[in-house]
């Protein structure tokens, strides 16, 4: 036998040597602390260490039950402010029996716990056999969201007397019950007692809900570009004119080279009809008068016709001149057009007196340098 081989089977020896001693130790332990629990063991908060079965037991319960019968489960959110839900109405109970067992340990659990109570000198929290009702603590959380949340305002933009005013946006928060949900499963139940926080730094029980439009959307927004009116000359046709000059009032337009996909850029008339309350399907003057009067607008700001789909009446109308007029139908027959200048557009349709104007904010292209 070689030195090295020698000192290998020296080495592997003693290692066997200190396995069969810290077994031995542990079992003779084991033995010695039969039915007692290890020492620096938590259940819940509570010191159980060094304890009988039968004592931890009892000492948990003493401690717990009323607080089970008669305390809250109080969830601190936002700027202190506090939602207390009584544990009752959420069927909150402790299985203390249980409790005690998962502290004793079992098998190779009972192991590492002898280890880190006795030799690591280790704290070991164990979460205690809690129970609630889940559809009742959802309801609760439901209450609770309705005192959190939140919507987010969009970035808006006025536009008087030539005039433009922009306003930030604001972000909302929402109380994500799911989230809540599993902070109580997680948290609470080993901190059974203690208040939960719900932080919206942390973006998760509590999340920020960000605005569609923002202020970076609006940048470039800064002039009228275009701006077009024509004579309402049907009182028939007035509420139609509204509806529709509601829908495409404040749509904004990004700049076609800032999105991809097929409808990059481009503005539906359907689509914001569509959404204000649902189109009507017969050929309705007012919404056409609108739309024409949006068209005439367009063009005048400088988008091209290659970049419009649009369809003419078969006969000339009273409102607005030949060539400049258009008809929407339903979901068949769409005004369409890509906004093709560098900044957004914003469009503004106004129904004042028996006018209808439709000014385009935006940014009006530089001349081109010959």
């Amino acid at each position: 036998m070689t030195k090295t081989q020698r000192n290998a089977f020296i080495f592997s020896f003693l290692f066997l040597q200190f396995i069969v001693s810290v077994l031995g130790g542990l079992f003779t332990l084991n033995l010695f602390t039969k039915n007692k629990i290890a020492p620096r063991v938590y259940v819940g908060g509570i010191n159980v260490g060094n304890l009988t079965v039968e004592s931890a037991v009892q000492k948990t319960r003493e401690y717990f039950e009323d607080m089970v019968k008669n305390g809250f489960l109080t969830v601190k959110y936002l700027e202190g402010e506090e939602f207390k839900i009584k544990y009752s109405d959420i069927d909150a109970s402790m299985d203390y029996d249980a409790s005690v067992r998962m502290a004793y340990g079992k098998g190779q659990d009972r192991y590492i716990s002898l280890i880190q109570g006795y030799l690591v000198s280790q704290d070991q929290w164990i979460r205690p056999a809690v129970m609630f009702n889940e559809e009742k603590l959802r309801k609760k959380f439901g209450e609770l969201a309705a005192l959190i949340d939140k919507d987010p305002v969009d970035a808006n933009i006025y536009l008087k007397d030539g005039k433009i005013t922009k306003v930030p946006e604001q972000k909302g928060i929402r109380l994500n019950i799911d989230n809540a949900v599993n902070k109580v499963k997680s948290d609470w139940t080993l901190n059974f007692g203690l208040p939960l926080e719900f932080k919206p730094s942390d973006n998760y029980e509590v999340e920020t809900v960000y605005p569609l439009i923002t202020a970076k959307d609006l940048e470039g927004v800064e002039e009228v570009v275009s701006r077009f009116s024509t004579e309402i000359k049907s009182q028939e046709d007035e509420a139609f004119i509204r509806l529709a000059a509601s829908a495409i009032n404040k749509v904004l337009i990004l700049p076609a080279d800032l999105k991809t996909g097929e409808d990059a850029g481009v503005f539906s008339f359907i689509k914001y009809l569509s959404a204000e309350k649902g189109i009507m399907r017969q050929n309705n003057e007012g919404y056409n008068q609108v739309a024409s009067t949006l068209y005439a607008a367009v063009l005048n700001a400088g988008i091209p016709k290659d970049a419009i789909t649009r369809t003419p009446h078969a006969a000339p109308v009273d409102y607005i001149d030949p060539g400049l007029d258009v008809v929407v139908l339903g979901d068949t027959i769409d005004f369409k057009f890509k906004n093709t200048l560098d900044s957004p557009l914003v469009i503004f349709c106004e129904v004042k007196g028996n006018k209808i104007t439709v000014s385009l904010v935006g940014k009006k292209d530089k001349p081109a340098v010959k």
